[in-house]
């Protein structure tokens, strides 16, 4: 594929989006249906220079949000219909036609607590829908600001 880079997919059922750098509230992303979906991806080994230790890494590939989550990002994950599943597995290529922005009409969000951004915190009730949203949209305080 992509300079020796593999590709993968990784199955969801759901999926997260923090809404804005400063706030952080989570969004919680699925099909309406429940059903798992694909999100395409790349990984690779390579040694480390410093260590000379074999790493192997891995990337989310992203494209332009649908009207869905536009709400909160201008950015999403690649969402393969699983028809393209073994195409974009093989080694066609140029499978670069799959990567395009999936639907909103099957897809659903919703807010949930920013307990999830504690990776202490594992527990179903996180991803419940919460009516406490961030104040997303109050002006930056620079004095705040690191």
């Amino acid at each position: 594929m992509l300079n020796g880079a593999a590709s993968c997919l990784s199955m969801a059922s759901l999926n997260g989006a923090p809404l804005g750098a400063r706030a952080k509230q989570p969004y919680a992303i699925a099909m309406k249906d429940g059903s798992p979906f694909g999100l395409a991806g790349l990984w690779e080994n390579w040694k480390n220079p410093n260590s000379g230790e074999w790493e192997r890494t891995f990337a989310i590939i992203t494209v332009p949000s649908n009207e869905l989550v536009a709400q909160i990002h201008n950015r999403m994950p690649a969402i393969l219909e699983p028809k393209s599943y073994n195409c974009w597995l093989s080694a066609e290529p140029d499978p670069r036609d799959l990567l395009i922005t999936y639907p909103s009409e099957p897809m659903t969000m919703w807010p949930i607590s920013t307990r999830v951004n504690k990776p202490e915190n594992d527990d179903p009730s996180l991803l419940d829908r919460t009516t406490e949203l961030s104040d997303v949209w109050a002006p930056l305080d620079w004095r705040t600001v690191a």
